[in-house]
């Protein structure tokens, strides 16, 4: 190795060794050299023989991003964290993956050669991630009946959607779209119905509000989801979800309002 890395072993920690030198070092070898170097300027106390190479590397870029890019990636952290807790846990994952833009759909699998056609399994068209999500007709139906349902804002306008609940429909009309679409994918022809979709809305918001319910206590969970979408009862939540004052039944209470 001394040999071929010829007058870059000094960058090596190496003595310089009484034999020939390669008069031209290989470009692996200078390349090490190179590396060896960076390690010592931007890590200069990690032993490379020692650190796992993914601390390494953690530390590494540590050193080179800026004060502003530090600064953005606690808010990042705390805007995620915040984000999270209005998540349901079976969707987090697919959050996550939807917000670095790593779900794999049919055109990115394509542009990496995984697939032989960028096509949406349910209409054909090029399926990128916001045509999944909703601009495929398979889509489009599902957000007309959550935005009638459940008041909020249906695409384009799904950023004036700030609140807690509408933030967690949101969520959940992503992820079930998401799953039809995986079912359509395997069934290898088109999935479109939206009531069935609608229905595992429901669900992931009941269940999800539930777990809330049950983890924070009645006085911290009304302050969080104060919404006229669903009830309470007895301290427990009314089934189902009701959407209209009119289905109310009698004794019973709206989250966010004081009993009768």
């Amino acid at each position: 190795m001394r040999y071929w890395s010829s007058t870059s072993a000094a960058f090596l920690d190496a003595d310089r060794p009484l034999g020939p030198l390669a008069e031209t070092p290989s470009p692996f070898y200078k390349a090490a050299a190179n590396t060896m170097r960076m390690l010592q300027r931007e890590a200069p106390d990690c032993d490379v023989d020692e650190v796992p190479p993914a601390l390494i590397a953690e530390e590494v870029a540590r050193h080179q991003i800026s004060d502003e890019e530090r600064q953005m990636s606690r808010k990042w952290k705390k805007k995620a964290s915040k984000d999270g807790r209005g998540t349901p846990r079976l969707a987090q994952d697919f959050a996550w993956r939807k917000n670095w833009g790593v779900l794999p759909t049919r055109q990115r699998l394509h542009k990496f050669g995984i697939v032989p056609s960028p096509r949406c399994p349910n209409c054909r068209a090029d399926e990128t991630l916001a045509h999944a999500l909703m601009e495929c007709p398979a889509a489009k139906p599902v957000w007309r009946l959550v935005a009638r349902d459940f008041k909020i804002h249906p695409p384009p306008a799904l950023n004036r959607n700030k609140g807690a609940f509408a933030k967690l429909v949101v969520m959940c009309t992503w992820f079930s779209i998401w799953k039809r679409r995986c079912l359509a994918e395997a069934r290898r022809k088109p999935t479109r119905a939206a009531y069935p979709t609608l229905s595992r809305v429901r669900e992931m918001i009941w269940r999800h509000l539930s777990e809330q319910l049950e983890s924070s206590g009645e006085e911290k969970f009304l302050r969080r989801w104060h919404t006229w979408f669903f009830l309470m009862r007895q301290g427990k939540l009314q089934i189902p979800i009701l959407t209209h004052p009119l289905l109310l039944p009698p004794q019973v209470r709206r989250v966010g309002a004081p009993e009768a």
